[in-house]
């Protein structure tokens, strides 16, 4: 019988399954730092950051495609690194395609995210540290 068990508010705290680490108890540390990058923690260039984010939004669809096919392109660092992994360009392909919409929809996903983890009553968030809980998500 295996046991999962991981608290929301920690990042430290692995998954157990039958006493081995699960794969995906790193990427529960990494889903809270996103989570207090997004609503909690002021940070030097947060401004920064959301801007960048929320440029696909506000940029016409041919910008962005033309800025993807520059920045993605066989003559970029990126695109030759793509290529030299696996063989195949990214431009004009699946993953290409799939990278594109990804970073189309990527400030709809961040704002509905920022919105929900800000709508978090702030008395649950203190109950939860009666309980253990950590600061920010440690």
């Amino acid at each position: 019988m295996a046991i999962s068990y991981c608290s929301p508010w920690t990042g430290s705290a692995p998954f157990v399954a039958e006493g081995r680490r699960h794969r995906d108890a790193d990427r529960v540390g990494c889903r809270d730092r996103a989570r207090a990058a997004l609503t909690l923690r002021a940070f030097p260039g947060r401004d920064v950051l959301d801007a960048l984010v929320t440029a696909p939004l506000v940029v016409p669809p041919t910008v962005l495609g033309y800025y993807l096919l520059v920045l993605l392109g066989r003559p970029s660092a990126l695109g030759r690194t793509f290529e030299a992994m696996t063989g195949s360009p990214i431009v004009f392909t699946q993953v290409g395609a799939t990278v594109a919409a990804a970073v189309g929809a990527l400030p709809f996903v961040v704002r509905s995210a920022r919105a929900a983890l800000e709508s978090v009553d702030s008395r649950l968030v203190l109950a939860a540290r009666t309980l253990g809980a950590g600061r920010g998500g440690r």
